[in-house]
């Protein structure tokens, strides 16, 4: 618990360094279709999860805005997207995110063991 309460304040801090909002994603459910707008090994590279979708609009979790694969995804997600909201999560938060991907796949998993 002392540990998350760090995390967070730490996730805070950074935003507040570069002025963008913070998010925390522990009471906050992530579709896993909209974590695959950005492959699970590409998201966990740049520290990022897709956490909401809404039209043309998405909304990204990060760890670290400065980290240089987060940047590149960035720039591509604005080539794709309308409007791309930025906010910065502590890493218990979007690991909580990064599980919906193996939810996805154990879904997968047992449509295709049943058929």
């Amino acid at each position: 618990m002392v540990r998350k309460k760090e995390e967070e304040e730490s996730a805070k801090n950074l935003a507040h360094r570069f002025d963008l909002p913070y998010i925390s994603l522990a009471f906050k459910s992530v579709d896993a279709s909209t974590l695959q707008i950005v492959p699970e090994e590409d998201a966990k590279e740049a520290g990022l999860a897709v956490v909401s979708r809404k039209g043309n609009s998405i909304t990204v979790a990060v760890l670290d805005p400065q980290n240089l694969n987060f940047k590149e995804i960035l720039q591509n997600l604005k080539g794709r997207f309308a409007e791309v909201s930025v906010y910065v999560t502590a890493r218990v938060s979007i690991e909580k995110a990064w599980s919906g991907y193996k939810t996805k796949a154990q879904k997968k998993e047992k449509i295709s063991g049943e058929v």
